[in-house]
């Protein structure tokens, strides 16, 4: 974790998409593999930023809690409670059912943070095994109970079977309406985006969200499951480790941080005036950092090193460590 201060265009993307190796694949009925065209990808991103079903709108969630972990009800507790403009949250990502994960949410709790912010991937199979989310009710139920936690979406929320099944499924189990929303604390604003980018009505809730909290002299937060910039082991279809549409709105509205995860090693760098930080060791195994030559000198990160298969720590400047 991160301790931080301060409709019919969804026909197409049906069935499981999940990856595999080192790129986007998509699973036929065949046991067939192949590359997600990009139209797909796209059309997924259209289908969820919309906030549409792909399952139908009748589709019932895999586990319902007895009352939703909705983060809203304790953070009006948090607001009454703190009156200051400095208070503490917590980042994490990527349990995906580890063993760690309890052990790690006690260690979390012990920075006593106002709330915590998820960057997805919290359940393995998400749209297939009510298991998942009833083990993450079990491990993190107690502890949601008493702290705000704010999700992202993951891909891993809807995998292995209807994607609509794991966002309705999702959306149940925090008490959400959609996947993409923002809320306000003290003098700073967050924004959580959905999986995999903004496209369409969420592209424009994003850039409407960052204008106005740019005009109340907000400090702005963005969390979401997929990074921008990596030295992990996702490849540049997907993390392209260059300025983007979405990050050069990050920059010319001053984000004070962008957490996300999928990539599931720590990673933390500034690029155009913004700190990017990955936060992705909440329990799923750690990855490989093959991608650290792409690193600037002066950025952070944690992982496994693929030459030693050992795990190094390189500090801000420094020279990595295992």
């Amino acid at each position: 974790g991160v301790q931080s201060t301060a409709h019919s265009g969804c026909s197409g993307v049906k069935r499981a998409s999940y990856y595999r190796g080192a790129g986007l694949r998509r699973r036929f009925k065949r046991g067939l593999y192949m590359p997600i065209p990009m139209r797909w990808w796209a059309a997924w991103s259209v289908c969820l930023a919309a906030g549409l079903t792909l399952a139908g709108e009748d589709a019932k969630p895999l586990l319902t809690p007895e009352a939703p972990y909705d983060p809203q009800p304790l953070m009006e507790k948090v607001r009454a409670r703190v009156n200051v403009d400095r208070f503490t949250f917590s980042v994490l990502g990527d349990a995906r059912g580890g063993a760690h994960f309890g052990a790690i949410l006690r260690e979390v709790e012990k920075l006593n943070p106002e709330f915590v912010l998820t960057t997805g991937d919290m359940v393995s199979r998400g749209a297939k095994s009510k298991d998942d989310w009833e083990f993450l009710e079990k491990v993190s139920g107690p502890f949601m109970r008493k702290i705000p936690v704010w999700p992202a979406l993951g891909n891993h929320e809807m995998m292995g079977g209807t994607e609509g099944l794991g966002l309705v499924t999702f959306l149940s189990f925090y008490g959400l309406k959609r996947s993409y929303y923002s809320f306000e604390f003290r003098h700073a604003k967050f924004i959580a985006l959905s999986w995999p980018l903004p496209r369409k009505a969420e592209l424009d809730f994003l850039k409407a969200e960052l204008k106005a909290g740019a005009e109340s002299r907000k400090l702005l937060f963005v969390f979401l499951h997929m990074p921008f910039f990596s030295a992990g082991e996702k490849p540049k279809e997907e993390i392209p480790n260059a300025p983007t549409e979405i990050t050069k709105l990050f920059s010319a509205h001053r984000v004070a941080a962008v957490f996300s995860g999928h990539d599931h090693i720590y990673y933390r760098t500034v690029r155009d005036g913004v700190p990017y930080v990955i936060s992705a060791g909440a329990g799923a195994e750690i990855y490989e950092l093959k991608r650290r030559g792409e690193a600037l000198p002066e950025d952070s990160w944690y992982g496994l090193d693929p030459a030693t298969n050992k795990y190094v720590i390189h500090a801000a400047g420094g020279a990595a460590q295992e």
